[in-house]
């Protein structure tokens, strides 16, 4: 699966966790204007219903996810209004 930090970061820590297991943690997440993408990791995840809890300590924000692998293959995470939010896709986001 590809998780895209998408919007709304700036120098942020963002921890990633699927199903209660960390896959990735990173500083200083921040979002390029230009493109609206701040990160792209490829990350590894089981077949079947997934939790994918993301973490932002530096925005004291954190969501958890409902997803099934089968169906998403691609998650966007953004901040809006102060708040978590996602979008998926089968097809790979586009940036420009």
């Amino acid at each position: 699966m590809r998780i895209d930090l998408q919007e709304g970061f700036s120098d942020d820590v963002v921890e990633i966790y699927v199903n209660g297991t960390k896959v990735l943690e990173k500083e200083g997440v921040t979002t390029k204007r230009m493109l609206g993408l701040a990160l792209s990791s490829e990350i590894e995840v089981p077949d079947g219903a997934l939790d994918i809890e993301v973490r932002v300590p530096t925005k004291n924000l954190a969501k958890t996810f409902s997803v099934s692998s089968s169906d998403t293959s691609n998650l966007g995470i953004s901040i809006h209004n102060g708040e978590l939010k996602s979008i998926t896709s089968k097809k790979r986001f586009g940036y420009a």
